[in-house]
């Protein structure tokens, strides 16, 4: 696969050019407002909606998982079945769509900020299904449920547009994973957290450092190092043109606060780059007392997720 986006070197006298499109794949920032305009569109139960999700969420919580648990527990009643399966289907006697494939893990993601638009939008289908949304129900309006339980961290944001797991930890982008993770006994690797899409996720961490302006691409991550090496926070970068020597201006597009999409897609900023204290990494730049080091993007065969995780539909 070629590199996506590769940065343009610019003269000082010469306009700043776009660097040429070499790929489909939507940007980071184009994934990003899909959260923020999120459709609904469901016919047969007469729901057509837009919702912004601008709720920051880092992991479990525990009324997310008691929402969780009561609205699978509510979908088994509804299809007579004591335990779903990774995937299910309504009924062609029932309202909703009996086409539609439902996947429980992303259910799960969606409630513990790791959900693509897609499996946020299948939640919200489900809950005005299992009425937990409506006149006279628990929440009245879409918007008060998705505030309340359906979000987004930055592992998740990043994750999702690359097409791997979201719940990767960020260390784990810039170290690779544990020794002989794949020696592990299957128990232990679910103890540890890798599930099947961690285990998929595996070979692309970790992320090569970059090293030199000319290598960077629309789609690179920045990882945010403390000063006491605490993997603090990651993003991804696009619309990058080299400014000079050592300079670069891009947009960083992330998901480390909530709130509207001015705060999830920044304005293009020029930042000078150099190498930061970690020789094992490579160029970055200063920030709020800590360092963001840059890192190249997976280039994964994937599509930024809808549904299931490194091509696999129900991990």
């Amino acid at each position: 696969m070629s590199p996506r986006n590769p940065a343009t070197q610019i003269s000082h006298v010469a306009s700043h050019l776009k660097p040429p499109v070499r790929s489909k794949k939507i940007s980071p920032s184009q994934y990003a407002l899909n959260y923020h305009s999120l459709l609904i569109n469901d016919p047969q139960q007469k729901l057509f909606a837009a919702v912004n999700i601008t709720r920051y969420q880092n992991g479990t919580r525990a009324p997310c998982e008691a929402e969780r648990n009561s609205l699978l527990s509510t979908v088994a009643k509804i299809l007579g079945v004591k335990r779903l399966q990774t995937s299910f289907r309504f009924p062609q006697s029932d309202v909703i769509d009996s086409t539609k494939t439902f996947y429980k893990e992303g259910i799960n993601r969606a409630y513990r900020g790791k959900g693509s638009p897609d499996e946020i939008a299948d939640v919200i289908r489900l809950a005005v299904r299992c009425e937990r949304i409506g006149k006279g129900k628990a929440f009245s309006t879409i918007d008060q449920y998705a505030s309340q339980f359906l979000g987004l961290d930055c592992n998740g944001l990043v994750g999702n547009y690359h097409g791997v797991s979201p719940a990767v930890s960020i260390g784990v982008w810039a170290l690779g994973e544990p020794g002989k993770l794949l020696s592990w006994s299957e128990q232990k690797q679910l103890a540890s957290g890798w599930k099947a899409a961690e285990l998929a996720t595996a070979p692309h961490v970790p992320l090569e450092p970059r090293r030199a302006l000319s290598e960077i691409c629309d789609g690179d991550v920045l990882i945010t190092v403390t000063a006491d090496n605490h993997y603090k926070h990651i993003a991804l970068v696009e619309a990058v043109t080299i400014a000079g020597t050592d300079r670069v201006t891009w947009s960083i597009v992330e998901w480390g606060e909530g709130g509207n999409v001015n705060k999830h897609i920044k304005a293009p900023t020029t930042v000078k780059l150099e190498q930061g204290k970690n020789k094992k990494f490579g160029l970055g730049f200063i920030s709020k007392g800590n360092f963001r080091y840059l890192f190249a993007n997976p280039n994964t065969p994937w599509e930024p997720a809808k549904w299931g995780r490194c091509g696999s539909l129900e991990i």
